[in-house]
C-alpha cells in the first residue's frame, strides 16, 4: 500500500495571494502508527479549477522541519508556490513519500485554497 498504516493529514490552511502571485499554506502530517516514519520526500499538487482546465497542475515540495516522524507524533509542513494566476487554482493535494515505499502517499481528498486580500 502507498500509505503505511497511521499516516494521515489534517489541520491545514492554504491561501492564494493574488497581489503577490503566490499560493501558500501548511498542513499537519500525522504518524498514528506504531513505528517511526522516515520520509524520503513530501510535496503537493495544486490543481486548476474547471474554468482553467488548460493549465497544468503546479507541483512542488513541502518544507518540513525534519524527515522523521516518531510513532504517535506529527509534523507541520508548509509550502509557497509562485502562480501567475492564483485564482485558477482552487485545491491542493499534499503527499508524503516514505523511505520504504515505492510510490507517494497522497492525501485522500483535495483540500480547498482560500482567497485572501493583502492588507
Amino acid at each position: 500500500a502507498a500509505c503505511p498504516d497511521g499516516i494521515s493529514f489534517g489541520g491545514y490552511k492554504a491561501f492564494m495571494m493574488p497581489q503577490q502571485r503566490l499560493i501558500a499554506g501548511n498542513i499537519q502530517v500525522y504518524n498514528r502508527g506504531r513505528t517511526p516514519l522516515n520520509l524520503r520526500a513530501a510535496g503537493f499538487h495544486l490543481n486548476p479549477n474547471k474554468a482553467f482546465r488548460n493549465l497544468n497542475p503546479i507541483k512542488g515540495g513541502l518544507r518540513c522541519p525534519k524527515q522523521f516522524i516518531p510513532a504517535g507524533s506529527s509534523l507541520t509542513c508548509g509550502f509557497v508556490a509562485p502562480a501567475s494566476n492564483p485564482h485558477a487554482y482552487n485545491n491542493f493535494m499534499p503527499y508524503v513519500f516514505p523511505v520504504n515505499a515505492r510510490v507517494p502517499c497522497f492525501c485522500p481528498q483535495q483540500l480547498s485554497i482560500i482567497p485572501i486580500s493583502s492588507a
